[in-house]
Formats: structure tokens, C-alpha cells, sequence
């Protein structure tokens, strides 16, 4: 290995070091999805099992896609055809929440979710757009506003 060789391996360790870094995150992250799919299965049974009224189909889908172990992994729970929650986790290891509707108004971004080792209890982290600190929502919290949102669309006739 020549001088140059030495340096750029020196230069370069930083770099790997923080893909490792990313590595390690996205694999946490997409364990703490894979945890909330579980818990979302385990806790919502009933209601992916039930048929909806209207269409004689499923009322609630229950799917993941992606691979823990590539750290790029998605969970999606689907109710009436029309109304969606996805939590993922990409490649670079950003973690992202879509809600249709939205819980808590559009003013709040879930930008984090922490799941213990049994996926028993879990919650998310949110900050307000406006600028306000972060604050730890317990995941039956989210889902409880989630589904008061669903059904407050759907008795409005939307």
C-alpha cells in the first residue's frame, strides 16, 4: 500500500463508519416496525378478520413489505378502501409516518416510534409544526385519536 493508499484509507474511515451508523439505525428502526405489525396484528385481530358491511371485503388490511435485516421496511394498516396509516423506514434509515386522516390535525409530524422487546406497548414520537418540543404519544393513544378520525369521516358521509 502506497502513501496515498494509507491516506484515503484514513480519509475514508469516517465515511464507512457512518454507513455502518446508518446500517445499525435502519435495522433498530425497521425491528421497531416490525414489532408494531406484530402488536397491530395481535391487537386489531378482530377487525382483520371482520368484513366490511359495504363491499363484503376485508375492513382492515394488515401489510408489510420490505426486509428488516436490508433496513428498508414498511407497515401498512388499510380501512375502507379509502383511509391509510404507513410507518417505514427507507434505505438511509429515515423513519416516516402517513396518516389518512390525519389524528391531530395536520399541525403534528410523527417522526419516531420506540417498541419494547415484547411489542406489548410501544409509542411515537411527535413534534408540532408550530415549533413545539417533542412529545412521546403511547401508541393506543395514536391509534384511539386514528380510529375517532376514521369514524368521524365516516359518519359525516366521507
Amino acid at each position: 500500500m502506497n502513501d496515498d493508499a494509507r491516506r484515503y484509507a484514513e480519509i475514508f474511515e469516517p465515511v464507512r463508519e457512518a454507513r455502518r451508523e446508518i446500517v445499525a439505525l435502519r435495522q433498530e428502526r425497521g425491528r421497531h416496525l416490525a414489532a408494531l405489525a406484530y402488536y397491530l396484528e395481535q391487537s386489531l385481530a378482530a377487525e382483520l378478520e371482520a368484513l366490511d358491511p359495504m363491499t363484503g371485503e376485508s375492513f382492515a388490511e394488515l401489510s408489510e413489505r420490505g426486509d428488516v435485516a436490508q433496513g428498508s421496511y414498511a407497515v401498512t394498516l388499510e380501512f375502507a378502501e379509502q383511509y391509510r396509516f404507513t410507518a417505514a423506514v427507507d434505505g438511509a434509515g429515515r423513519f416516516a409516518v402517513y396518516m389518512e386522516p390525519p389524528p391531530f390535525g395536520d399541525g403534528t409530524d410523527v417522526v419516531g416510534l420506540s417498541m419494547s422487546d415484547d411489542a406489548r406497548t410501544g409509542s411515537f414520537e411527535a413534534v408540532g409544526r408550530d415549533g413545539s418540543p417533542a412529545r412521546q404519544i403511547p401508541i393506543e393513544q395514536l391509534f384511539e385519536a386514528y380510529f375517532r378520525s376514521i369514524a368521524g369521516l365516516l359518519s359525516a358521509g366521507g
